[in-house]
C-alpha cells in the first residue's frame, strides 16, 4: 500500500486525494529527500538497465528519518524500473543497482539496519528486478567479507 502512495504522488498531480490525509505529507517529505541526493538514477548500461545508485556516505545521525528514507528508496527504485522499461520499450525488467563507498568513513555512513532492511526491500519486493548489484569502492573490510562469505552465497 505504502508503494501505491508513493507512485501516485508524483504521477497524479491533478487528482482528489482528499481520502488520503497523508497524500501531501508524502509529497512534500518525498520532495525533500529528493533534493538531498542520496539515492538518484543515472544513465545506462550497454544493455539498456537504468542505474539506480545510492551514496552511503550522505547520511548524518542528526535529523535521519529510516521510515522516509526507505520511501524514498522504493520510490527511487520505482523510477529506475520505470526508465529501464521505457528505454528498452518494455523489453527489459531489470536494473542495476550500485552502492557508492567513495569517501565512506566510519563517522558518516549508512546503518547497518538500514542497509539490511534495503536489502531485504529488494529480495522480498523486487525479486528478479535487480540484475546486478555493485559495491563501488567498497572498504577493504567488506571485500574481505565478502571473500568469506561467497562460498555460501547462491547464485
Amino acid at each position: 500500500k505504502k508503494v501505491d502512495v508513493i507512485r501516485r504522488c508524483f504521477y497524479e498531480k491533478e487528482a482528489d486525494f482528499s481520502a488520503d490525509d497523508n497524500y501531501q505529507d508524502h509529497v512534500d517529505n518525498l520532495s525533500k529527500e529528493l533534493m538531498d541526493g542520496k539515492l538518484f538514477v543515472r544513465g545506462y548500461s550497454k544493455d539498456g538497465r537504468a542505474l539506480y545508485v545510492i551514496l552511503t556516505h550522505m547520511f548524518e545521525a542528526n535529523g535521519f528519518n529510516h521510515d522516509w528514507y526507505m520511501r524514498y528508496n522504493i520510490y527511487t527504485l520505482e523510477r529506475a524500473l520505470a526508465c529501464t522499461e521505457r528505454a528498452s520499450n518494455g523489453k527489459l525488467e531489470k536494473v542495476i543497482c550500485a552502492f557508492d563507498f567513495g569517501q565512506y568513513s566510519n563517522a558518516v555512513r549508512m546503518p547497518l539496519s538500514l542497509s539490511k532492511e534495503i536489502s531485504h526491500c529488494l529480495r522480498d519486493h523486487y525479486p528478479e528486478r535487480v540484475e546486478k548489484i555493485l559495491l563501488v569502492d567498497a572498504p577493504f573490510i567488506f571485500r574481505a567479507f565478502y571473500n568469506l562469505a561467497y562460498p555460501f552465497i547462491d547464485a
